[in-house]
C-alpha cells in the first residue's frame, strides 16, 4: 500500500496566509462538554432501560394464557350420540393358503417374485436415491430509507438510503448453508449543525461496501452467525487509508430447541469513539404469532396480528446503536473523520408474502446523539434529540 499522508495534525494553517494558524479552538464558544466516562455511562444506562423495558414485556406474554380452540368435530358438552350398529359380516371369509405361517419373520419367504413361475427371478433392491436441496443464486434486493428531522440552531438534519443485493453461492459443500455476498450502496444526505461551536459538517457522504456472511451449522445445538464487511466511507473529495473500513460480527447461536436460542459474541464497528461492542442475549419464539430478540446492542419484539391472503402483518418495537463514519473535509480543508452516534428506539409495521416481497414502516425517536472528530476539533458536538421516519422494501 502506498505511504498515504496523516492529515490528523493537531494545527493547521489558514490556505490564504500559510504563515498564519487559524484561532485556537479554546477562543471559539461551544457548550460544555462531557467525558468519555460520562457519555459511555449515560448510554449504558439507557440501553439497560429499553432491554429492561423489552424483558418486562416478554415476561408479561409469558404469563398470558393462550387456550386452544375447540375442535370444529367435537360434540358440545353433555351430547352423546347415538351408539353405531353392530358390524354385520356379509359373504364369507377368505382362508389363507396352506402352510402360511403369521408368526414367520419378516423376509424369511421365497426370494422370488412369484414362486409358481420360474421366468420371475429376483429383483435388485431399490435405492432411493438422497433429494438435492437446489440453492437460489439471487437472493434479494433491497432499499432503506431514513430521516431524521432537524434544520436549526442545535439541530442535525439526515436522510439516509441505502441500497443492496443478495447472492448465495455454495460453500464446503452445503447447500443449506451458502455463503452469501452482499454489494451496497449508501447515500447520506446532511443538513446542519448550525449555531455556536457546531462543527463544519459536509451536506453529504456515500458509502461502498461489500459484505460477506455465512451461518454454518455445526451441531443440532451449535451454530455461528458470522460476517465481514469492507467499504469505503467517505465524502469521495479524497480517499485516505481511514476512509476503508472493516466491520463485521461474530456470534456463537446455542439452539436449545426450535422456540428458543442463546447468542453471544461482539460487533466490530471500526468508529473513532467505539471499536468493538459485546453482543448477544436470546431469540425466543413462544408461539407462531410472536418473536422476542432481546440481543444488545439491537433488540426488537415482533407480534403478528393479522394475515390478509398470502400477506402477514407483523407490529414491533425494536432498538439499535445508530450512526457511523466517514473521512470529510473540512472548511479549512484539513481532512477529517468523523463519527456520528445516536441510539435510537422505534415501533413499526412490517410485512411479508409468499411471493418473495417484503416491507417496512417505522417511526421513532434517535437520542444520545454526537458527532465525534478524530481530530478533535471539536471534541465532541450534541445535536437535540430528534424524531425519525423509516421505510423500507425487500424482493
Amino acid at each position: 500500500m502506498p505511504q498515504v499522508v496523516n492529515y490528523w495534525g493537531t494545527a493547521a494553517l489558514c490556505p490564504s496566509h500559510p504563515t498564519t494558524p487559524f484561532p485556537p479552538y479554546n477562543s471559539i464558544p461551544h457548550p460544555p462538554k462531557l467525558s468519555n466516562e460520562d457519555i459511555v455511562v449515560k448510554t449504558a444506562r439507557i440501553l439497560s432501560a429499553l432491554t429492561t423495558l423489552l424483558c418486562v414485556l416478554v415476561a408479561a406474554e409469558s404469563l398470558a394464557q393462550h387456550p386452544a380452540p375447540a375442535s370444529a368435530y367435537a360434540p358440545a358438552p353433555g351430547a352423546v350420540g347415538p351408539m353405531a350398529p353392530g358390524a354385520t359380516l356379509d359373504g364369507t371369509i377368505q382362508t389363507m393358503p396352506p402352510g402360511w405361517d403369521p408368526y414367520a419373520t419378516t423376509g424369511s419367504g421365497s426370494p422370488t417374485f412369484m414362486a409358481e413361475d420360474p421366468s420371475f427371478g429376483s429383483f435388485p433392491p431399490i435405492i432411493a436415491e438422497p433429494m438435492v436441496t437446489m440453492q437460489k443464486f439471487f437472493q434479494q434486493v433491497g432499499f432503506e430509507y431514513h430521516w431524521l428531522v432537524g434544520d436549526g440552531d442545535g439541530e442535525f438534519g439526515i436522510h439516509d438510503m441505502d441500497f443492496w443485493a443478495t447472492f448465495a453461492f455454495p460453500f464446503f459443500y452445503n447447500p443449506d448453508t451458502p455463503l452469501l455476498v452482499t454489494p451496497g450502496f449508501g447515500l447520506h444526505l446532511w443538513s446542519g449543525p448550525s449555531g455556536p461551536g457546531a462543527p463544519d459538517m459536509p451536506p453529504n457522504a456515500f458509502d461502498a461496501y461489500l459484505e460477506t456472511a455465512w451461518q454454518p451449522r455445526l451441531t443440532e445445538v451449535l451454530s455461528a452467525d458470522l460476517a465481514f464487511r469492507i467499504g469505503v466511507y467517505s465524502d469521495f473529495q479524497r480517499v485516505t487509508e481511514n476512509s476503508i473500513r472493516y466491520t463485521g460480527r461474530g456470534l456463537g447461536v446455542f439452539s436449545f430447541s426450535p422456540s428458543f436460542q442463546i447468542k453471544a459474541g461482539i460487533w466490530y464497528l471500526d468508529r473513532v469513539r467505539v471499536k468493538i461492542l459485546p453482543a448477544g442475549g436470546i431469540v425466543w419464539r413462544p408461539h407462531p404469532d410472536a418473536v422476542y430478540e432481546i440481543l444488545f446492542p439491537n433488540p426488537k419484539i415482533s407480534r403478528r396480528f393479522t394475515t390478509v391472503g398470502n400477506t402477514e402483518w407483523w407490529c414491533y418495537m425494536r432498538g439499535e446503536y445508530g450512526g457511523g463514519s466517514w473521512t470529510v473535509k473540512r472548511v479549512s480543508g484539513m481532512l477529517d473523520q468523523a463519527d456520528y452516534n445516536d441510539i435510537r428506539f422505534a415501533v413499526g409495521l412490517d410485512f411479508s408474502n409468499i411471493g418473495g416481497v417484503a416491507g417496512m414502516f417505522e417511526i421513532g425517536v434517535a437520542f444520545e446523539r454526537e458527532i465525534r472528530y478524530r481530530s478533535k476539533m471539536p471534541e465532541v458536538y450534541n445535536p437535540s434529540t430528534t424524531f425519525f421516519l423509516g421505510a423500507g422494501v425487500i424482493y
